[in-house]
């Protein structure tokens, strides 16, 4: 599969649809909340003889929205940005990217993580995005290999090993298109001070690759969680509580647009069909 080259961007167009629980407090009603998420995401990414590094950031608003500026030749990021934490405080529950991800990992993208001393893991509910999926083999791979793979996600304070697999299904010069399958039945647990935590991650979805960048060119399926806690109440009852779920049925698609510090660029998808 493609290495990641030294210095990419890439522009990307979402469309999802959500489904979300919350669970706060025991005197406290459960809260849901269903809608259809649309923006764009920037990525840029950057590779040195050993690492991979990304920076991810999302642009949260509506497909409307969407749909006006790609009628414009360019915007400014502050505005998205601004749009984007409207959108955020509209929600009962928050979903995605709030602020941008700085990521890496090694060449085959086996450790990724946010970038730092500490490595904490990706949110749970970013295991769909661009780069932060799948491993990628050294060899060359053809259409029916499949190989196993792992990631760390977070998830409420709780660091969880999920197990998933990667097969082949077509090969070209378009790139490999890949399907990724979070392995069914796994809830890894995480022990904190006088908790339990456990996360009950499921999911599919395929991926084309671009054999320029190794980045993906698009992306369809869907993925969801459920966070469990254990533990005892102040009364000393035994508690164990679903405190999050979600289920995300998402199309995310690479659209002809590039970007600055200041502005995306939004021309040639302007033009575009």
């Amino acid at each position: 599969m493609a290495k990641p080259p030294r210095h990419p961007q890439a522009v990307y167009h979402f469309d999802q649809t959500l489904e979300l629980t919350e669970w706060l407090a025991e005197s406290l009603p459960e809260r849901r909340e269903s809608y259809r998420r649309a923006g764009l995401l920037l990525l840029e990414h950057q590779a040195t003889e050993e690492r991979w590094h990304r920076r991810l950031e999302e642009y949260v608003s509506n497909p409307q929205f969407v749909a006006q500026l790609r009628g414009q030749p360019s915007v400014r990021r502050g505005f998205l940005l601004e749009r984007h934490l409207e959108e955020l405080e509209r929600r009962a529950i928050r979903f995605g990217l709030e602020v941008p991800a700085e990521i890496d990992s090694d060449l085959m993208n086996a450790d990724v993580a946010l970038s730092g001393e500490e490595r904490f893991p990706m949110p749970a509910e970013t295991v769909y995005l661009p780069t932060v999926t799948p491993v990628m083999p050294e060899e060359v791979v053809a259409p029916g290999d499949a190989w196993s793979c792992e990631v760390q996600l977070g998830a409420r304070g709780g660091r969880f090993a999920v197990a998933y697999t990667t097969t082949v299904l077509t090969q070209d010069d378009a790139g490999p298109q890949i399907d990724v399958a979070i392995i069914e039945g796994q809830e890894p647990e995480f022990e904190g001070d006088e908790v339990l935590a456990s996360l009950q991650p499921s999911g599919r979805w395929q991926t084309r690759i671009s054999p320029e960048d190794g980045a993906a060119v698009e992306s369809e399926g869907e993925c969801g969680m459920r966070v469990r806690l254990r533990y005892y109440s102040m009364q000393g009852e035994k508690m164990d509580v679903v405190v999050l779920a979600s289920r995300n049925r998402f199309r995310l698609r690479r659209v002809p647009a590039s970007f600055d510090a200041e502005t995306l660029d939004t021309r040639r998808w302007r033009q575009s069909r």
